[in-house]
C-alpha cells in the first residue's frame, strides 16, 4: 500500500498537477496541503492507514465516484472558503482513470468526482462559484487496490472571455491553464485557428525555445465540444493540433520531436451544458515528455 502511494506522490510531483509539499519515503507517503491562502491550487490526496500516516480530507478508489472524507475535511472546507476572494471563481477538477467505469448521467468518472466535492464544499461554498472539470490521467500501476489522488481544487479570477468574429460564441477562453501537468489552449467556435491573445503567444515561445535546447517531444492532442458528428469533431480536433504544430515547427521545432492526435468530442474538461462550458472544451492539450 505505501508502496502504491508513494508512486502515486512522485508522479504527481513529476506532473504539476498541485503545488503543495510533499515527503515520500520507505516509512510514509504524505501529502501537505498549501499554506499559503493565495495558492492556486489545494489538493485532496491519497494516504494509508499506518499510525505515522497525515490524514488526509478526501480519497477516492477504483470505479468510486463518491470519495471517503476524514475529521480533517472541514479544516479542509474551511481553508478554501476562506481563502476564495470576491472575484474569483472555483474550478474543481475531478481525475479518473481510462478503463475506469462511467457513472450514469456523466460524461466520465472525473465529472462524478467533481461533483462529489462540490456538494460537500456547497455546506459553505455558493454551488455557483464552482465549476466541475474533468481530467483523464495515466493509469499507474497498483492504483486499482489503493486510494489514490483524485480531486483537485483550483482558484481563478473571473475568466476573461474573447468576443471572436464570425463565430457562434461569446465565451471563447482566451487564456493559457496548466492542468496535471498540460497545457490547455482554447479555440473559437468551429475554428481550427486558436484565439489571438499575448499569454498564448508568450507560452508557445518558451515552448519551442524550451524544447529546441532540451530535446523532449511535445504531445499535441486537439478536442472539441459535443455539436456535430464524431467524425466531423475528430477532424477538426485534429485540425487544432496541427495548428499548434505548425506554429511551433514555424519557431524551429524539429518534426521528429511532435506528436499530434485527436480525441474529438469524447474527452470533455467540462460539462457541454452551455456555451462557457462548452468553450472550455475546444481546446488543444499540450504535454511535453
Amino acid at each position: 500500500m505505501v508502496l502504491v502511494v508513494t508512486v502515486l506522490c512522485l508522479w504527481l510531483a513529476h506532473t504539476g498537477i498541485h503545488n503543495v509539499c510533499t515527503t515520500c519515503n520507505s516509512c510514509q507517503a504524505t501529502t501537505i496541503l498549501s499554506d499559503t491562502p493565495n495558492s492556486t491550487e489545494n489538493t485532496s490526496v491519497a494516504t494509508t492507514n499506518s499510525s505515522n500516516q497525515k490524514i488526509e480530507p478526501i480519497i477516492f478508489n477504483w470505479n468510486d465516484p463518491k470519495g471517503l472524507t476524514s475529521s480533517q475535511f472541514t479544516v479542509y472546507q474551511d481553508s478554501i472558503a476562506n481563502s476564495l476572494k470576491s472575484n474569483q471563481q472555483i474550478e474543481v477538477f475531478g481525475y479518473y482513470f481510462k478503463d475506469e467505469s462511467i457513472p450514469e448521467g456523466y460524461d466520465n468518472m472525473g465529472f462524478a468526482r467533481a461533483d462529489a466535492l462540490i456538494e460537500r464544499l456547497s455546506s459553505t461554498i455558493p454551488t455557483e462559484k464552482m465549476q466541475a472539470r474533468a481530467q483523464m490521467i495515466p493509469e499507474i500501476e497498483g492504483v486499482r487496490n489503493a486510494p489514490f489522488i483524485s480531486t483537485n481544487v483550483r482558484f481563478i479570477d473571473t475568466p476573461k472571455t474573447f468576443d471572436a468574429e464570425n463565430t457562434e460564441s461569446t465565451n471563447d477562453v482566451a487564456r493559457v491553464d496548466q492542468v496535471g501537468g498540460r497545457a490547455l489552449i482554447y479555440f473559437p467556435f468551429n475554428s481550427t485557428q486558436k484565439i489571438t491573445n499575448q499569454e498564448i503567444d508568450d507560452y508557445l515561445d518558451q515552448l519551442s525555445k524550451q524544447v529546441i535546447k532540451t530535446g523532449e517531444r511535445v504531445y499535441i492532442t486537439g478536442h472539441t465540444d459535443n455539436v456535430g458528428s464524431e467524425v466531423s469533431n475528430i477532424g477538426i480536433g485534429r485540425a487544432r493540433a496541427r495548428a499548434i504544430r505548425d506554429i511551433l515547427r514555424k519557431k524551429g521545432v524539429p518534426k521528429s520531436q511532435i506528436r499530434i492526435d485527436s480525441k474529438g468530442k469524447s474527452e470533455p474538461t467540462a460539462p457541454n451544458n452551455s456555451d462557457a462550458n462548452r468553450a472550455l472544451n475546444r481546446r488543444v492539450e499540450v504535454e511535453i515528455q
